[in-house]
């Protein structure tokens, strides 16, 4: 028979009781909850789960509380309620739906205090992590040519931030080590339920993009690191005949474009003043970009500054003020964060790029003569075309003798009996 060691019964509840006072302790910052927040009467978990929220994105206790429950227990009913409430979250838009429904029954809800590491260099990944709340500083391992391996910041996360992802793709340790800077609420997935639901959808996003940035020239210098990284952060937008991809308060300013297929247009938009002589002529002068003051009789005028292309890109950090890319036609677009393409910029690229696109777009004086221009042919060709017609017969002289004489013969001649 099995001799158990001393002491196994008093400390298998002890080491319990401790287990279970170190998950609450972890866990006091969301399950304080006011009386007046909880429905008066209410037993059914349902009306729990679905009452409102103080800010969007947030989730209730009860939605934590059903997240901590064991994958096994939760109910179909519970787990569509999930998967609606996932669908508002912002670290998992970028996921298909039939993605998010498989993820509610596997996701669990894990609170971190300040100064948790929650990974660390070398370690076995175990898992992946969604941010909901707080922010975590992520450290990389670098190597000093006189301290050795060192730490060094490379990033900070904040609410729709993912971990892990990469090493479960590829099945290699954690290449960071992460630290909260605040009380962290997260949403984790283990590796293999992460094999099971989630590996298939994002290896598929990954070759899309890995595909579109084969196809640019800016990024056949990156290492494989690098491109398993901006997989991560880049996505893949679509766009319709019309939309404005850019400018005018749409788009993502924090984001570079790259264009895959289609063709879009530059647009800039003019201020113009006009202004009669007493002559009669009329002037315009131009409002400054950026003009928040109006003065009466403000005419606006959009101009074309540029066509961009397969294979073109924007949204570098040139000047983008009072204009707009616009789709002409189907567009597809392989977006970039800025800060990644400035981390990995050899010689420095970007800002040569940048200063070129500058460079090339017109000033807002050389938009203004050639609207000027344009108003001044248009005028000419009308004027003319007016002289034209003016100086010419009518049109309706026809008379009968541009009748034919056989048709004229035929309808005089007398019938036949």
């Amino acid at each position: 028979m099995l001799q158990r060691p001393l002491g196994f019964r008093c400390l298998k509840p002890r080491t319990r009781w401790r287990s279970a006072t170190r998950q609450v302790l972890a866990n006091l910052s969301w399950l304080a909850v006011d009386e007046d927040d909880l429905p008066a009467g209410t037993v059914n978990l349902v009306a729990l789960l679905t009452m409102r929220r103080k800010r969007a994105g947030d989730l209730s206790i009860c939605e934590k509380a059903l997240l901590r429950r064991p994958h096994d227990e939760r109910t179909p009913e519970e787990k569509e309620i999930l998967a609606s409430l996932f669908s508002g979250l912002r670290c998992f838009r970028r996921y298909p739906e039939h993605v998010r429904r498989l993820m509610a029954g596997f996701v669990s809800f894990e609170c971190y205090g300040a100064g948790r590491t929650v990974t660390r260099v070398g370690h076995k990944c175990m898992g992946m992590y969604f941010v909901l709340s707080g922010s975590l500083e992520e450290w990389r391992e670098v190597q000093d040519p006189l301290a050795g391996p060192t730490l060094k910041l490379h990033a900070t996360l904040g609410p729709g931030d993912a971990l892990g992802e990469v090493s479960l793709l590829h099945d290699t340790d954690r290449s960071s080590t992460t630290v909260t800077t605040s009380v962290v609420e997260v949403l984790l997935l283990q590796k293999r339920d992460f094999d099971n639901v989630l590996k298939a959808s994002i290896m598929k996003t990954w070759e899309e993009i890995r595909e579109a940035m084969a196809t640019f020239p800016y990024f056949e210098q990156w290492g494989e690191v690098a491109l398993r990284e901006t997989c991560i952060l880049a996505k893949i937008s679509h766009f319709k005949t019309g939309d404005t991809i850019l400018g005018d308060g749409h788009g993502q300013a924090n984001m570079a474009y790259f264009l895959i297929r289609g063709r879009a247009r530059l647009i800039q938009h003019l201020l113009l003043v006009p202004k009669v002589s007493s002559t009669g002529l009329v002037k315009y002068r131009c409002l400054p970009p950026g003009s928040t003051t109006f003065p009466a009789g403000t005419q606006t005028h959009f101009m074309q500054v540029a066509i961009f292309s397969r294979g073109e890109c924007f949204g570098i950090g040139e000047d983008m003020v009072d204009r707009r890319v616009v789709a002409d036609g189907p567009v597809s677009a392989l977006l970039v964060p800025r800060y990644v393409l400035q981390q990995r910029g050899h010689g420095n690229l970007w800002a040569r790029i940048r200063r070129f696109l500058n460079s090339r777009f017109p000033s807002q004086d050389a938009l203004l003569k050639q609207f000027l221009n344009g108003r001044d042919w248009a005028k000419y060709r009308r004027d003319l075309v007016l002289h034209l017609l003016q100086g010419r017969p009518p049109l309706a002289d026809t008379t009968i003798h541009d009748v034919p004489l056989s048709l004229r013969t035929r309808k005089c001649a007398p019938s036949e009996k």
